[in-house]
């Protein structure tokens, strides 16, 4: 699939799935400190409520032991459970078992049935806050009470956005500068590959002087025009071999030219010199002993003519003794 993708496509790809794995490294730490800061809180709040369930049974004991009447120890539990602050002011709420309240900040509020109040949206108010994540209630079935606390989870929220905050100092720049970077290199990369394909194109159309960028490089882009370049000379070899080739082939064919030429005028130089011959001869058989080859035959024939002409010169010679000898035979 991927090599379906151009290289600044996969580039980008790479620098996103980057973002989004430090994107959810960094939410899963924050909802990891998160929860474990309610953890933390509802482990205080469990031993907060255990104290005040463990100081209710102090006074059901003696109460049990005869130390104090019920009506006593119930109304020592009660003063203590309403007394008791914690958590910068946080404070215990008791319910009886049928939802009155017996112990609450607001003390308009104590004797009301809890269970059955509603808050100005028409919700129950003390029913959700039993069962809230960090707000619990623990029961003293003795006297058929129910012992609670909650605690605010405002600091755990603030300290969330505060590490959220810090986290958001360190990682937007960061996550900026890698946007930058992936796109500087996605250009950079994308810019020398496109130039080296417009190169290989140009070699390939037979313009061998053509520049090859990135050949400096040491990276796999660099082994790429390192590629190209082994492309370029090796269209160069074959160029040149190629001239060579035509420049063998056209020196065979003037060679070949230059044969022929003389071959043809060696053969005409021959029938010329026959031809001439030819006639000296048919010259001689008329009786026509002065005649002599005048033209100049090449020289591979110039011989043949001077020795044509020396033979007719002693023929003439001999020819003209002999009627010299006749004349004086027949004058004497």
């Amino acid at each position: 699939m991927l090599s379906r993708l151009s290289i600044t496509a996969q580039f980008t790809i790479i620098g996103l799935l980057g973002i989004f794995l430090t994107v959810s490294a960094l939410g899963i730490s924050l909802d990891d400190s998160y929860h474990a800061g309610l953890e933390a809180k509802k482990t205080a709040l469990k031993s907060i409520v255990d104290a005040g369930v463990s100081t209710t049974e102090g006074f059901v004991k003696l109460a049990e032991d005869g130390k104090m009447t019920t009506a006593q120890a119930q109304a020592a539990a009660l003063a203590a459970l309403s007394a008791a602050r914690f958590d910068g002011g946080d404070y215990y709420f008791a319910d009886k078992y049928d939802g009155t309240a017996i112990v609450h900040v607001n003390k308009a509020l104590i004797g009301t049935d809890r269970a059955k109040a509603h808050d100005i949206y028409g919700h129950l108010t003390d029913a959700p806050m039993i069962q809230a994540a960090i707000s619990i209630m623990e029961g003293v079935p003795q006297w058929g009470w129910a012992i609670g606390s909650g605690l605010y989870v405002n600091d755990i929220w603030a300290a969330f956005m505060h590490r959220l905050y810090n986290l958001a100092l360190i990682f937007v720049p960061f996550f900026l500068a890698v946007i930058v970077v992936v796109y500087l290199m996605r250009r950079s990369v994308s810019t020398l590959i496109s130039q080296l394909t417009q190169s290989m194109e140009r070699i390939a159309k037979g313009a061998l002087q053509t520049e090859i960028p990135g050949l400096v490089r040491k990276d796999d882009v660099g082994r790429m025009a390192q590629a190209v370049l082994v492309f370029k000379n090796a269209a160069i070899e074959k160029q040149r071999l190629e001239q060579e080739v035509e420049s063998a082939r056209k020196a065979a064919e003037a060679e070949r030219e230059k044969i022929a030429r003389e071959r043809e005028e060696s053969n005409r130089q021959l029938e010329f010199v026959v031809g001439s011959l030819a006639t000296g001869l048919q010259n001689l058989s008329s009786g026509e002993l002065t005649y002599r080859l005048q033209e100049t035959f090449v020289a591979e024939y110039e011989k043949l003519r001077g020795d044509f002409n020396a033979a007719m010169e002693t023929l003439q010679q001999t020819m003209q003794a002999i009627a010299a000898n006749a004349q004086g035979v027949r004058s004497g």
